[in-house]
């Protein structure tokens, strides 16, 4: 299978929607607790190895990505905490804009168009003294 294919970034999309309306919407259930845990968990680190295109196994990729994600959740975390703007639903929702913002940058489109760019484009004409 293509490692660059829609599928998977489409399915991190769709999955982190669904658990942004669900936490957004229901109250205490189970559903609710497993997708949230879920995406915090999981979404934000696989969007960025996603991105990062390393060569790795699938269960090095499942604990970086955990790793990632983790991270990812206290530094968004803290910097709510500490701006006195702490709520669930402002931490899911910067996270759900991050994997977005991820997974767009990632896309096959982009890519080219970065690449395409940056070919073009001399060093000199940018770095101007």
């Amino acid at each position: 299978m293509n490692r660059r294919s829609l599928v998977f970034p489409l399915l991190l999309v769709e999955l982190a929607v669904t658990a942004e309306v669900i936490v957004l919407t229901s109250g205490a259930s189970p559903l609710r607790v497993g997708l949230a845990l879920w995406f915090i968990l999981v979404a934000p680190g696989w969007a960025v190895l996603r991105a990062l295109d390393l060569p790795m196994g699938v269960l090095a990729m499942a604990a970086t990505a955990v790793a990632i994600s983790v991270s990812i959740d206290i530094l968004v975390a803290m910097a709510l905490f500490y701006a006195r703007w702490w709520s669930v639903e402002r931490a899911m929702t910067i996270l759900l804009a991050m994997v977005v913002v991820l997974v767009m940058a990632d896309l096959p489109i982009v890519r080219r168009a970065v690449l395409r760019l940056a070919s073009a484009t001399p060093v000199r004409r940018v770095m101007r003294p």
